[in-house]
């Protein structure tokens, strides 16, 4: 019969055949937990053996690569210690978790993984679209998340600076609209006023604005999104009622009697003309205004939510996929696209990863355990697949 203090013998005897994926090992620090580091291991089965001997609670490894990973000199130490260490690198890393997302806390646990894997492979496609990343590492983390690790060698050296750039960039901040026109003049002495989008097959986030805005128009369109709620949540700057009409008059809907599409709005789905959708009397400041909320909007559809302490820190330890989330009791794993577009899946390969032989447990008092499927559990003894029992002892 199992319990909670049977934890560190069941990571113990996962770590004896469990995969670690990690190319470099002798180059990376590793730790058994989230505070320890600056250990090395020259092989994968040295780590297993530091791992077993530890019953690692949280196996963490480094993101960067050193001449000497295990360097440290001591307590207060910490320049001389990476002085010592010598930096050659790390993998651009981005960690994305639940909690940055908007009502995460009404979400279950289920659709919580759910909406992170659709940031994640936004994120992955991103790097490969955008930033021709070829060698990219997916991992759940066992939790609420993932971790993403570019591994392409003309992105090792990066420093911190230029490593927050890219990630600003695929969070949609920072960015400015109007360099994400095909084309925009503002000139009415010299009738030069114009304003167009890209298409939406544009690369980068010109393309998104287009497509976004295509969205918004199609869903205002068959009633589907209310335009004022859009305002409210995404035009950043005080609005007057003559503008607010404005654009509202700009995305009609389409009634029972009226299922042709008005002129303008067709204009602007064919053309990307802006100013067609707004009327040839909107003002500069309505137009840069509406382009603004346009790019708030893109950014709700297309943008990607990480954590912003990790991508630029180019000393940052990640949790080691092969080890067990303790907090959850899945396993941080490597997966691919494949399993981001399929949450079924994903959850498939961490019971798989864990089996589904059934075993004793004992709990204390009752719990409600998350998962794939949430379940609860009277204090006493039960019988569960593996797969489960591991929930049931981590979030005991």
């Amino acid at each position: 019969m199992l319990t909670k203090s049977d934890i560190p013998a069941l990571l113990a005897d996962h770590y004896k055949t469990a995969t670690f994926p990690l190319d470099d090992i002798q180059r990376r620090e590793v730790g058994a937990t989230y505070w320890d580091r600056h250990h090395a291991c020259n092989t994968i089965e040295d780590l297993r053996k530091y791992l077993i001997s530890k019953s690692a609670e949280a196996p963490m490894c480094s993101t960067a690569y050193w001449i000497t990973p295990s360097a440290y000199a001591g307590k207060g130490n910490s320049s001389t210690t990476w002085n010592k260490k010598g930096w050659l690198g790390a993998d651009l890393s981005f960690d994305l978790d639940c909690d940055h997302i908007d009502g995460y806390e009404s979400m279950s646990y289920k659709e919580q993984i759910a909406e992170m894997s659709k940031h994640t492979l936004r994120l992955v496609e991103m790097l490969e679209n955008d930033f021709g990343a070829k060698e990219i590492m997916i991992t759940f983390s066992g939790r609420r998340g993932f971790h993403v690790r570019v591994k392409d060698k003309e992105y090792l050296t990066l420093d911190s600076k230029q490593r927050r750039q890219i990630m600003y960039y695929i969070m949609g901040e920072k960015l400015n609209v109007m360099r994400l026109l095909k084309n925009v003049q503002f000139n009415p002495m010299k009738g030069e006023v114009s304003c167009n989008m890209y298409d939406a097959n544009h690369p980068g986030w010109g393309g998104r604005l287009r497509k976004a805005s295509h969205h918004l128009i199609t869903g205002v369109l068959e009633d589907e999104i209310n335009i004022s709620d859009i305002i409210d949540k995404h035009y950043k700057n005080k609005i007057t009622k003559k503008d607010r009409s404005t654009i509202i008059k700009a995305f009609p809907t389409l009634t029972g009697e009226q299922r042709f599409i008005p002129k303008p709005v067709e204009r602007f789905m064919v053309h990307g003309d802006v100013r067609a959708l707004l009327g040839g009397k909107a003002t500069k400041t309505l137009t840069v205004n509406f382009l603004k909320m346009m790019l708030s909007y893109t950014k709700e559809l297309y943008g990607v939510e990480v954590d912003t302490s990790v991508t630029g820190d180019v000393r940052r330890l990640l949790r080691m996929p092969g080890g067990i989330n303790i907090k959850q009791g899945y396993p941080c794993m490597e997966i691919g696209k494949d399993a981001l577009e399929d949450v079924d899946l994903l959850f498939f390969l961490c019971e798989s990863t864990l089996g589904n032989d059934e075993v004793e447990i004992k709990i204390d008092k009752p719990i409600k355990v998350q998962g794939y499927e949430d379940f609860t559990l009277d204090a006493g003894i039960h019988k569960l697949p593996m797969c489960k029992a591991m929930l049931a002892l981590c979030q005991s």
